[in-house]
């Protein structure tokens, strides 16, 4: 099972034909009102750009199903970090194999694919990379996920 996701208005590349099935899923890879920042707002006004508890549905859904039916699961999003890493995530946390691909997940598709499989989580939860808390990981060679999303503020007000 092959699980894409993109920004909206993004091209998606076209499978490869090995898969069985695919899914798309278009959102932002946004945290709410203080994206810069370590905490969100679940309550952040979305217009449709975030991603809608529908589409965590959906997701949790096929992680279900793949689990069930021992289906292989690959997911990608532009990064291949974030939003992907969020479902990978959630597939480790169900007893999917952690293959140890890089991973600093979006927090809000994270919680809310367990809000959709009633999954309880900490709604404070730091920034982790590769299920670890960020400050455990980090080292002179590794960036944060605080650091990067800083870079990605100071470009975007130039």
């Amino acid at each position: 099972m092959l699980i894409q996701i993109l920004d909206k208005d993004e091209e998606f590349p076209v499978p490869p034909p090995e898969f069985a099935e695919f899914h798309r899923f278009e959102f932002l890879d946004e945290e709410g009102s203080n994206y810069y920042g370590l905490d969100y707002d679940m309550s952040y006004p979305t217009n449709g750009d975030l991603i809608t508890a529908q589409q965590a549905k959906e997701i949790a859904q096929l992680l279900m199903k793949a689990r069930s039916q021992r289906m292989n699961v690959v997911v990608h999003c532009h990064a291949g970090i974030f939003r992907s890493g969020a479902v990978a995530e959630v597939g480790v946390l169900m007893g999917f194999e952690d293959v140890g691909a890089f991973r600093c997940p979006n927090r809000l598709v994270k919680h809310s694919i367990m809000d959709a499989m009633n999954i309880e989580y900490n709604p404070k939860e730091p920034i982790s990379v590769n299920g670890k808390p960020a400050k455990e990981t980090a080292s002179k060679h590794q960036i944060t996920i605080a650091g990067y999303r800083s870079q990605l503020a100071k470009l975007d007000q130039k």
